[in-house]
């Protein structure tokens, strides 16, 4: 049953090509593919020797029953062997433009603290905007507080996915407040002041209402008499 699977994710990593933008997804892809292929561990394994009659620093040759060498050739064979699959996988999973920036490099685990070198520092740019969004939102006049407060949340939920700290509800929600027009203050101010608790779904809910209010007051004080 291993054959389909595997199967399955090749024709996912082929089809979803790191690009660079994509590596965390890329990257999520082909470690499962080469844990299927039981590969993965050859990104960390170093390279075998094999003992030599040179006088290169390697093991002496004449140290070694035949027996002995044998195994330790085959171990070197099976690691190359893997090796080689392994990027394979890794060439035919990655754009043609950043095939050239691995080219010449010799083994599995370089081609990939290369690749992770060159594109899983875009993460910290995703993050940077995803901050900076979070901090800049402000309520547009006439979205829905609900939609605002779910916006928000799902801009935290972005954030953390990409493995930044847990944010505490508390934060979350005066974050939510920081983002809401000054006709809001005496709600936020009861709010703390009541310390109460709500999740986000609950304040958006919660929050419209209080919109309908705001607004009812402003008709309430703006219609002749």
């Amino acid at each position: 049953m291993a054959a389909p699977i595997n199967n399955t994710l090749m024709s996912l990593i082929t089809q979803s090509k790191l690009t660079g933008p994509n590596y965390e997804d890329w990257h999520c892809n082909i470690m499962l593919l080469l844990k299927a292929e039981g590969l993965n561990s050859v990104l960390t394994e170093e390279s075998p020797t094999i003992p030599s009659t040179d006088m290169d620093g390697t093991e002496d040759i004449a140290e070694f029953t035949a027996e002995q060498l044998k195994e330790r050739v085959d171990i070197f064979k099976s690691y190359h062997q893997r090796d080689s699959k392994t990027q394979l996988y890794i060439l035919n999973s990655i754009d043609k433009s950043i095939v050239e920036f691995v080219k010449g490099i010799s083994s599995a685990g370089d081609m990939m603290a290369k690749i992770k070198e060159l594109y899983s520092q875009q993460d910290t740019h995703i993050e940077y905007k995803l901050v900076d969004k979070i901090h800049s939102l402000k309520l547009e006049p006439e979205t829905p507080v609900l939609d605002h407060v779910m916006k928000i949340q799902n801009l935290f939920e972005q954030l953390e996915g990409l493995g930044s700290e847990k944010f505490s509800l508390k934060y979350k929600r005066n974050i939510i407040f920081k983002s809401l027009p000054g006709s809001f203050s005496p709600f936020i101010f009861n709010f703390n002041m009541n310390k109460l608790d709500v999740q986000l779904t609950e304040l958006g809910n919660i929050l419209q209402e209080v919109k309908r209010a705001i607004k009812k007051e402003r008709q309430k004080c703006t219609s002749p008499r």
